[in-house]
């Protein structure tokens, strides 16, 4: 048979031998009735931990700490529950934190007692500290305002940041409510904000601080709760000044509203006066057929006019709507075979050798065609030869699809090709290309490609597209 199981006290002087902390049995006069120590008590600064016996708390530690002790052995005898305590005491050591649970006992005596286990905590106080002061100087250091607010609406922590924005005092600040710090527009936001945060753990919002010299600084804020230790439920947050921010948008709504009018105009009142344009040509040539040359030029101009206009007004419904480009598969060879026989039909003096054109996808979407007869366009109008010779090519690579247009035209000098693209090429010293090949580079880059433009040989310029393969 095994051995009889260990007696009470025993097991006491077992667990007592492993136990790393010390432990008190405290009347509720606060006399120290019985020692509870192990080997390891020592470390905790105490030479004689058994000399305590019969002391009582108030005639052994300073006042203020005497008093906080005595309400917690009151609070865990009247409440019957266990007490937590964090405290500082000058030991043997010097200066010591400990942490101590108070519970109420039930003794035959006629005084009602507790049980005190002190742990010392110096050294995860001290790595807590050193945490604590590196989080300060983070938040110290950043450009936003930080806070750290309780559901009341009571501000707990700060950085300088928040002084700098709204010009109050630490102290100021420390007796005011946080919607205080707003304009009065916004004080019902803020207190709602609050409510969603502690609610749902975290939430977003912008609002306007005012400061103490009336200056109203647009900001956002990100802000989540969590349990602090010591204050209980709070919530730290960030605010970011976005004046800036609300100036960029300012401005982009201005050219938005610009962009509609212009879109406006190009799909009205300059689709209304090619359309007499036209008409007049019309009425030219049944009257007289001396100036067909004449004529034929002048209806080529009015229907590259209306198909700018036509692609231009689709691309601005789509950026103004601020869709991201609808990519697809695109095949190419159907798009540049139709551009050429567009271009040989208004054309007929233009010779355009096109090479033979692989079956290959690219990346696109339906505005692709106006890439492709842009190109064609400007390498025969800007043509100076009688019968201009243009030379389409398509060529593949791993990733990508290169499209040539060659011409034999003047070319290009350096400073020409350096501003080809640019909105305002038809200013200045700057060929003619007009708006035709600025769309096209707008076109291009809402697909990921690129566009070039180099010297041929031995006269004339050469345009290389590259688009990504679907």
């Amino acid at each position: 048979m095994g051995e009889p199981p260990a007696t009470t006290d025993e097991l006491l002087t077992a667990v007592l031998r492993t136990f790393p902390d010390i432990g008190f049995v405290l009347d509720e006069k606060g006399t120290y009735v019985e020692v509870l120590a192990g080997p390891e008590t020592e470390s905790l600064g105490y030479e004689d931990p058994e000399a305590l016996e019969g002391e009582r708390i108030p005639d052994l530690l300073p006042a203020e700490t005497a008093t906080r002790f005595m309400n917690v052995i009151s609070d865990a005898i009247r409440t019957g529950q266990f007490q937590t305590i964090r405290y500082p005491l000058e030991v043997v050591e010097g200066r010591r934190w400990f942490e101590a649970r108070v519970a109420p006992i039930e003794t035959s005596a006629d005084r009602e007692h507790v049980v005190w286990i002190s742990r010392d905590i110096t050294d995860l106080r001290n790595e807590l500290e050193t945490q604590a002061r590196t989080a300060d100087a983070v938040v110290q250091t950043i450009d936003d305002v930080f806070y750290l607010v309780d559901p009341d609406g009571s501000l707990h922590r700060w950085n300088d940041r928040l002084t700098a924005v709204t010009g109050y005092t630490d102290a100021e600040i420390a007796d005011m409510h946080v919607a205080s710090l707003f304009a009065e527009t916004d004080a019902d936001a803020v207190e709602t904000y609050l409510e969603t945060v502690f609610q749902t753990g975290a939430a977003t919002t912008e609002g306007t601080i005012e400061s103490a010299d009336g200056d109203r600084i647009p900001f956002s804020f990100r802000t989540h709760a969590f349990e602090h230790p010591e204050l209980g439920e709070v919530a730290c947050g960030i605010g970011r000044d976005i004046t800036d921010q609300r100036a960029h948008e300012r401005t982009l709504e201005r050219r938005s509203h610009q962009l509609r009018l212009l879109n406006r105009l190009l799909r009205h009142d300059v689709r209304n006066d090619l359309t007499t344009i036209r008409g007049g040509i019309e009425h030219l040539r049944a009257e007289n057929d001396d100036h067909d040359d004449v004529l034929a030029r002048l209806e080529r101009a009015t229907e590259h006019i209306v198909e700018l206009t036509e692609t231009a007004g689709r691309l601005a419904d789509r950026i103004d709507a601020e869709e991201e480009p609808q990519l697809a598969a695109v095949d190419l060879r159907p798009i540049v075979e139709a551009a050429i026989d567009e271009a040989r039909e208004h054309y007929p003096e233009a010779t355009i050798d096109c090479r033979d054109l692989p079956a290959v996808a690219v990346r696109a979407d339906d505005l692709l065609d106006a890439v492709v007869s842009n190109l064609l366009d400007n390498a025969i109008r800007h043509n100076d030869c009688q019968e201009p010779t243009v030379t389409v090519s398509v060529e593949q690579q791993a990733a990508t699809v290169t499209l040539g247009v060659a011409d034999d035209g003047p070319g290009l000098s350096d400073t020409q090709k350096e501003r080809l693209f640019e909105s305002d090429a038809t200013s200045g010293q700057a060929p003619e290309t007009g708006m035709g090949l600025y769309l096209v580079d707008l076109l291009i880059d809402r697909y990921d490609g690129t566009i070039t433009v180099t010297d041929n040989e031995p006269t004339g310029a050469v345009f290389r597209v590259e688009l990504p393969r679907a």
